[in-house]
């Protein structure tokens, strides 16, 4: 149970990490409009930070507390800088939305830190109990492979929502293109790919809920549009078979 309850971490630390942590400067230059100097800055000062945590931590849990209490607290670490992360992003706070977001990026440092320093010596003592293994090198290796895997499943996860996200929104592009050279049927069959596309793959990944109101909104805006032109259409060749 532990051990699935480490992959678990292994896995949730992934995803936080490619989709939140690694386009930390792309969301500062884009949101906060800041300069790509400032951007730079907030980032190494968080990883930094992330790292002079990860020796106080490692020291910690060999010495005080031990390694599941420091895994514990490191996770509510990181789940309260997330929460504060998504809070500096709403416009219900605009005169603390600075200091959220730096309470955001300790807190998201401390639970980094805590998964490089405590988190896979933690599963590494899981096999050894499990298996009753004193062969550290057989240790290592079952949590390595365990640890990749888990790892590479996040990272697989957050890709595929991109490649997913970029494919729909290169179809609403063509489709909107359609729409401007007044070809509607295009623009709908265009949407509809879009549609089968986020419906195929909607039990592995998740589409931008925006992106999907984009597309339904449009449809039903140019279905109208569509059945005008072709009743004009019809009645010209009408005109001028008589």
């Amino acid at each position: 149970m532990a051990r699935v309850a480490c992959r678990g971490l292994v896995f949730g630390h992934s995803v936080v990490e490619h989709a939140a942590v690694v386009v930390l400067m792309t969301y500062l230059m884009a949101e906060w409009k800041e300069d790509l100097q400032k951007s730079a800055a907030a980032v190494n000062i968080n990883q930094g930070l992330t790292s002079v945590i990860t020796l106080a931590f490692a020291h910690l849990a060999d010495t005080y507390v031990g390694c599941f209490k420091m895994v514990f607290f490191s996770t509510i670490s990181y789940v309260i800088g997330l929460s504060l992360l998504c809070l500096s992003i709403l416009k219900l706070f605009p005169h603390t939305k600075v200091c959220l977001f730096y309470i955001a990026l300790a807190m998201i440092a401390m639970g980094r830190a805590g998964r490089n320093s405590t988190l896979k010596p933690f599963l590494a003592y899981q096999f050894r109990a499990k298996y009753q293994e004193d062969d550290d090198d057989r240790v290592q290796s079952r949590t390595k492979v365990c640890w990749s895997f888990a790892w590479l499943m996040g990272k697989t996860k957050v890709d595929g929502e991109e490649a997913l996200r970029k494919s729909v929104v290169a179809l609403n592009g063509l489709a909107g293109i359609a729409i401007i050279n007044q070809d509607f049927s295009q623009a709908a069959s265009l949407y509809r790919e879009a549609l089968v596309l986020a419906e195929e793959h909607s039990e592995d990944f998740r589409l931008d809920p925006l992106l999907n109101i984009h597309i339904h909104y449009n449809l039903a805006e140019i279905r109208p549009l569509g059945y005008m032109m072709l009743k004009n259409v019809i009645n010209m060749m009408g005109k001028e078979k008589k």
